[in-house]
């Protein structure tokens, strides 16, 4: 469906209420550009789990000149990503695919009217549902008519069950190509990557993995939502040091209560100087 947003922009989503959210996160919390990240004219992205699009539109909307890859599994998705860059195709690479860290294929499990959530490790999902929904009740909007009136005004029991029928009814499993960021490195020839942007509901540990050794000195800043399970935040802080990164890991006041962060990596001159900055960090903790 086309959905317009409340700065007039239309974009084509499977509903209002995840469009209104992405929106929000991207364009108005600026989720993605903050501890320093930026985007320059002539920039190389990566956006791994590419969803359908949003953050592709915004950077649309930042930059003029840039070049952008753009991945996602799920052929519904795909889809609406495919519709939403269209006024700008020509800059953009798409491909129907995960990544990870081997080439071959993985069982994704979807959701129709939660298209941000497809993953195929969804061992996470339980523990998302009701804090979503909470987060997604406080954000419905107070005026309205008819069927639609003052959801928001429901008792929180009976809106939390509601949104959780909407949203995670009809979960069905697909198979979806994978792919890694060196393979596309190599075979799209990819110089630099100025920008590298993931968000694959509980794999990033695998992607990251799918990058060889001797391309890491090609990235240039990482974003990615982390899922602190097993002491994975802790192992990509020390992967991104130990490649010449500072970092810095913050959360949003929803995201507390089950392990979610967002992580941000800007590539430093002295890599070593950058190792023994984050030990101090964390010890300082």
């Amino acid at each position: 469906m086309k959905v317009r947003l409340p700065d007039g922009l239309s974009v084509h989503a499977p509903n209002r209420i995840d469009a209104r959210f992405l929106h929000h996160e991207i364009f108005v919390q600026n989720c993605y550009l903050r501890h320093g990240v930026e985007l320059r004219e002539g920039a190389t992205i990566f956006d791994v789990g590419a969803n359908i699009g949003m953050f592709d539109v915004f950077l649309a909307r930042a930059l003029r000149d840039f070049t952008l890859f753009a991945f996602e599994p799920i052929p519904q998705t795909f889809e609406l990503l495919r519709r939403n860059v269209a006024p700008f195709a020509e800059k953009v690479r798409l491909s129907e695919s995960g990544l990870s860290d081997h080439l071959g294929e993985a069982t994704f499990t979807r959701y129709p009217r939660a298209s941000a959530l497809a993953t195929c490790s969804p061992g996470h999902i339980p523990s998302l549902r009701a804090v979503r929904n909470e987060l997604v009740a406080r954000g419905l909007p107070r005026e309205g008519r008819g069927p639609r009136r003052r959801l928001r005004d429901w008792p929180r029991r009976a809106l939390a069950k509601l949104l959780d029928l909407y949203f995670f009814s009809g979960a069905e499993t697909v198979r979806c190509r994978l792919r890694t960021i060196s393979d596309v490195i190599k075979s799209e020839d990819v110089e630099t990557i100025d920008l590298l942007k993931i968000d694959v509901e509980n794999s990033e540990w695998e992607v990251l993995a799918g990058i060889d050794e001797a391309d890491w000195p090609r990235i240039r800043q990482v974003v990615l939502e982390v899922h602190d399970i097993d002491g994975r935040l802790g192992r990509i802080v020390e992967l991104f040091a130990r490649h010449g990164f500072e970092v810095v890991a913050d959360q949003e006041e929803w995201s507390r209560e089950f392990g979610v962060f967002n992580v941000y990596a800007r590539r430093v001159a002295d890599p070593v100087a950058a190792g023994r900055s984050q030990a101090l960090r964390r010890d300082a903790e």
